[in-house]
Formats: structure tokens, sequence, C-alpha cells
């Protein structure tokens, strides 16, 4: 894992998840720094906004857009042939 463009360790996708809470604060450093420097933060979380066994944990989506003033949306995109 690279946290402020550092290398902050490694972990397998279980350890990950209960690491996540103690990753959060990165996160809201990151955006508040990035807020106060520009118009608009674009935020990709890598598809756990529709994953809604991944919700609970997330810390780049649904854990950022309740943040005031934050404005959002999604997009959806898919792979899989119609």
């Amino acid at each position: 894992m690279i946290v402020h463009g550092r290398v902050h360790g490694t972990a397998k996708a279980a350890a990950y998840q209960r690491m996540k809470p103690d990753l959060l604060p990165f996160v809201l450093d990151s955006f508040a720094r990035l807020k106060g420097d520009a118009d608009i933060v674009l935020i990709e979380g890598a598809g756990s906004a529709s994953e809604v066994n991944l919700r609970a944990n997330d810390i780049a989506n649904m854990a950022l857009h309740a943040l005031p003033p934050c404005r959002w949306c999604s997009s959806a995109t898919s792979s899989a042939a119609a």
C-alpha cells in the first residue's frame, strides 16, 4: 500500500479490510489538502460504491460523499458483453 506517496506496507484482502479504519484519517487528510488547493476534487474508488458487500468498510466513495460540501455523482461501466 502506498500512503501519501510512501510505502505503508502490504496486506492481503482480508487484512486490508481490517486496516481501513486506520487508513481513513490519511484519506481525510489528503482530501482536505486537495480541496484547499483545487476547485474540483475527483475521487475514484475502484468500484466499491457499486459493490454493496464492500460498502460498510469503504473509505474512498461513501465515506467522502457525506462530508460537506461534497457533491457527488455515480457512474457505472461494465466490460461485460451485452
